[in-house]
Order: structure tokens, then C-alpha cells, then sequence
């Protein structure tokens, strides 16, 4: 299921960024590079999950009753703010979440503090857990969990670094967005609607299995083939081997194996291509998506920002369909691979659809966030906390001399 789930992520990531050249697409690609830059903005964000299975045991069956009782009825409702500076080394965020799981309702706050702008990184998290979940006896009375992290000693986040990171992620996704064009037509655009009173104009992006394995298929096979795309990667590593605390022989190390990787990649090339051609032809056939597929909304302002997102995503995952997918990897890459380690009493099928509903407002208005006032008798710190239990665990079991 998480590999699922960050496959389709990754591919509408990808999509959502690199729309392709048709022009509701190239709309929809500007609005989505403006929200990038957006310093300040508030949303609300509604979801609901639905769940049907079928072909599992009785035994099986018996466990999804009891996760279907749960998310019968659900709701979940996200409240974001976010201010950042342009140049994205210094953010504040704060989210309250409030679920309803199977008629009973809760809420966690959070709250964050990002300052990339000295030579060490700040990060101060706050996060208001529901009073059920603070069991044991270090929360008893205590409102706030807090992870206050300063002066990493694993990564340095050197402000020039930063900004040289994001000068060139911005010049690469500018560059590669001109040549990506899947040729295949996802979004359409559906006129105008009125929000809040004011004119938006909204476009449609849609999947379906087909579109969804033909997009993995060209994504995957253009980066490979894309000089530029390679020659970032590599960039974009050395910059973070700058950024990560290691000796100059790790580095160099990592660096070599990178630019070995990239070397070679022309003879693994199409081995490669034959393995992606075998996976999202495989994809397309285990109907990942029910009939619905993936609907997304997004309605523009007449200054291009996304100011409302709304749609649908309808899963079907077949079991032993997937994990036939998830082993073509092993099949074409070991010489040794065993065709009977596949489970064949492996079935049921999972339908999980969600529903979601976001309205963008206040885009680089005054947003104000709040830090909570910590004290010792409100909070909980939880690198102190952990830093106990290990002196505690200590004790109790010393090390033999």
C-alpha cells in the first residue's frame, strides 16, 4: 500500500509540474509555478474517505470490518497557514487538523519555526496532541510535544548553499518543463465559476490507467534520455554532499559513485527502458484506478494563482495484481529470480476513494502565526525526553566492563 501510494504521488508530483506544452496546460503549469512563489497564504482543506473490499477470507474480512466501522463517516479538516520570506530560508507554518473517525472527533495543532539563514539550521515544532493521546507519565498535565532542533551537526544549511540550491532547481524545472510533452491532452479547461464572489477560471485534470502508464512511461524514458536532467542530478548532489557534515574522502567518494552511475548509464540504458516498457504496460493492466480514476479541479485567479482545488481519486487495488507489478523489478534484474516465491492464494481487492476540497486565500496578504508560550509545566521536549529514557535504559542495563 506505501509503495502505491508514493508511486501516485511521484507521478501527479511530476505531472503537475511538468504539464507539457498544450494550452490549458501551459495554464495550468504557470499557476502552479506561481504558487511556488507565494510568501504567504491560508487554506482550508476538507477530505472524506470511502472503503469497499471484496474477494478476501472470512478471517481477512473480519479485520476490514472493523477499519471500514472506522471510516464510516470520516471527515478531515485542515486549517494551514504559511509566511515565508522569498528566498525560503525562514518559514513559519501552523496546521490544525481535526479528524472524525467513526463518530468520534479529534484534533492535533501544529506549529513550526524554520530559520535557514545562519550558517547552522533552527527548527522549532510544536505539535498540541488530543489529551487521549498523551498516556504516559511524562505528558501527564503537559499540552505541547516539542522538537527543538539548532546547530545540526549532520547538515549545514549555509544560506548561499540554499539559495544556489533553488536557483538552480528553478533554471532546471524552467528548461525541462519547454522540451516535456506526454502528448497527452490530461486537462481541459471548463470555463469560468464564480468563488467568493470573484471570476475563476477552472481546469480539469484528469487519469485514467491508460494516461497514468503512458505518463510514467514517457516521464521515465525522457529523464533518462535528458542530458540536462542528468547533469542536474549530478549538481544538485554535490550540493548536498557540501551540505551534509562529512569527511572529503566520503565525499568524494559519493561523488564518484554518482559519476560512475552516469558514465555507465548509456550500456544500462536499455535494459532499463525495457524494464519500464514491461512495468507500466503491466501497470495499465491491473487497473490501478477504478472507473472514476483521478479528477482534480484547480479554479485560477485573474492573477493565475490557484485559489480552490477539488476532485477525486478512486483506487482499485488488486492484491495479487499488484504484487505481480511490484516483482517485474526482480524479474528482469536477477538472473536467479523464482517465479513460485509469487503467493498465489494472494487476493481481494481494496476500492478506497477519497474526496477532497481545498480553498486557497489571504495568497502573500499579512498572515499572522503565534508560537505557543512553552514553558516546563505546559510541554514536553522531546529530545530531552528521549535523552532520559536512554540514561534510564543505561542504568538499568549497564554495559558489561
Amino acid at each position: 500500500m506505501k509503495r502505491i501510494s508514493a508511486m501516485i504521488v511521484c507521478v501527479l508530483s511530476v505531472m503537475l509540474i511538468f504539464v507539457g506544452c498544450d494550452y490549458n496546460e501551459n495554464k495550468l503549469y504557470n499557476a502552479f509555478k506561481k504558487s511556488l512563489e507565494v510568501t504567504s497564504s491560508e487554506s482550508d482543506t476538507d477530505i472524506s474517505i470511502t472503503l469497499e473490499t471484496e474477494g478476501f477470507s472470512e478471517e481477512e474480512q473480519f479485520s476490514i470490518a472493523a477499519v471500514k466501522m472506522l471510516l464510516q463517516d470520516t471527515n478531515i479538516n485542515i486549517h494551514t497557514k504559511l509566511q515565508q520570506n522569498k528566498q525560503k530560508t525562514s518559514r513559519k507554518m501552523y496546521v490544525d487538523t481535526q479528524f472524525v473517525f467513526g463518530g468520534i472527533g479529534m484534533g492535533v495543532e501544529y506549529w513550526g519555526d524554520y530559520n535557514m539563514l545562519q550558517k547552522n539550521s533552527k527548527s522549532l515544532n510544536v505539535i498540541k496532541l488530543p489529551s487521549i493521546m498523551m498516556f504516559s507519565e511524562e505528558f501527564a498535565g503537559k499540552e505541547y510535544l516539542v522538537i527543538n532542533q539548532e546547530n545540526n551537526e549532520d547538515i549545514t544549511y549555509d544560506s548561499k548553499l540554499v539559495l544556489e540550491l533553488q536557483e538552480k532547481l528553478n533554471k532546471f524545472l524552467k528548461d525541462y518543463a519547454l522540451q516535456y510533452n506526454p502528448n497527452l491532452k490530461l486537462v481541459k479547461n471548463k470555463g469560468r465559476k464564480t468563488i467568493d464572489g470573484k471570476t475563476a477560471y477552472v481546469y480539469e485534470l484528469s487519469l485514467d490507467n491508460e494516461s497514468l502508464s503512458k505518463l510514467i512511461n514517457y516521464t521515465a524514458n525522457n529523464l533518462l534520455d535528458n542530458k540536462e536532467a542528468l547533469e542536474f542530478f549530478s549538481e544538485y548532489m554535490d550540493i548536498i554532499s557540501k551540505m551534509v557534515n562529512k569527511s572529503e574522502e566520503e565525499v568524494k567518494k559519493s561523488k564518484e559513485e554518482i559519476d560512475t552511475i552516469l558514465e555507465n548509464l548509456d550500456e544500462s540504458k536499455p535494459a532499463l527502458k525495457n524494464m519500464i516498457d514491461v512495468f507500466t504496460d503491466k501497470l495499465c493492466k491491473c487497473n490501478l484506478l477504478g472507473e472514476k480514476g483521478i479528477v482534480i479541479e484547480y479554479a485560477l485567479n485573474k492573477e493565475g494563482y490557484i485559489i480552490n482545488e477539488s476532485g477525486l481519486i478512486d483506487l482499485n487495488i488488486d492484491i495479487a495484481k499488484i504484487e505481480e507489478v511490484m516483482a517485474i523489478q526482480n524479474r528482469l534484474t536477477d538472473e536467479e529470480y523464482d517465479e513460485d516465491i509469487l503467493d498465489e492464494d494472494v487476493s481481494g481487492v481494496i476500492k478506497l476513494g477519497f474526496k477532497f476540497n481545498k480553498k486557497i486565500y489571504n495568497i502573500n496578504e499579512k498572515v499572522e502565526i503565534d508560537m505557543p508560550k512553552l514553558t516546563k509545566e505546559n510541554s514536553v521536549d522531546l529530545n530531552e525526553l528521549m535523552k532520559a529514557r536512554s540514561e534510564s535504559f543505561s542504568q538499568m542495563y549497564p554495559k558489561d566492563i
